[in-house]
């Protein structure tokens, strides 16, 4: 498995991915919609941006993997910069071999060369909570807030 920087040419797969992660997160239950002319326009907006990041997970078979941050000051210290996760995903078939790892260090490391001091990771409610928890803690995070969604 390779980790490059996402380009504009990759907008297609990602878009495609980003709808399986959609149906994966089952995000529609919250009453949130996938919209492809909305995502691709994500996509374009923030690829190449100096303010985000932007690694896919590639091998012979094409892209296997992304994730989507961007980088934003601290509200109460506009010098520190941290890393939000927009989207973390890895096609099924590559779980559970280091790749999500590997994904998730290439985007720290790329924050950290754009000079981000945290990461924020989010893990919605229709995932396996426990196995973020428990990646999170081995990895030294801890927990800042809980978010909770209402359509009005």
């Amino acid at each position: 498995m390779e980790f490059r920087p996402a380009s504009q040419e990759d907008i297609e797969s990602l878009l495609n991915m980003a709808a399986r992660f959609y149906q994966f997160a089952n995000l529609d239950r919250l009453g949130l919609r996938f919209k492809a002319f909305n995502t691709r326009n994500f996509l374009m907006m923030h690829i190449g941006n100096p303010a985000a990041i932007s690694v896919v997970a590639e091998d012979e078979e094409g892209i296997a993997g992304m994730y989507l941050g961007v980088i934003n000051p601290w509200l109460m210290a506009q010098g520190q910069l941290f890393l939000s996760e927009i989207i973390w995903y890895l096609d099924e078939k590559y779980r559970g071999q280091g790749h999500g790892q590997a994904l998730y260090d290439e985007a720290v490391k790329m924050a950290q060369e754009q000079g981000a001091d945290f990461i924020v990771m989010t893990a919605h409610a229709g995932l396996d909570q426990e196995a973020m928890k428990k990646f999170c803690e081995k990895r030294g995070f801890k927990p800042m807030e809980s978010l909770f969604i209402k359509e009005i």
